[in-house]
């Protein structure tokens, strides 16, 4: 459940990257103890959520590794930056 504005825009990727399910509202826009459970159940004890949870696995994994990157890159940066100002 989104908890702030661009998680509304993050939960619509995952749902459409097929590794989450979204919660169904009512007309309110209110979520409901009912469809939240039908959620849970839907990803974590059915075996329709198989897919689910690898492909959130995968992305997981994937995220891990450009973080990794770009952490390298970031350290390469301040690096090169310490080298220029030493001089």
């Amino acid at each position: 459940m989104p908890m702030k504005l661009n998680m509304f825009i993050d939960c619509r990727m995952l749902v459409e990257a097929g590794a989450c399910v979204e919660v169904e509202r009512d007309e309110n826009g209110v979520y409901k103890g009912e469809e939240i459970a039908t959620a849970i159940r839907k990803v974590v004890v059915e075996s329709s959520g198989e897919g689910l949870r690898q492909r959130a696995q995968e992305l997981s994994e994937k995220m891990k590794m450009e973080e990794g990157q770009e952490l390298d890159e970031v350290a390469e940066s301040l690096w090169q930056l310490c080298l220029k100002n030493k001089d």
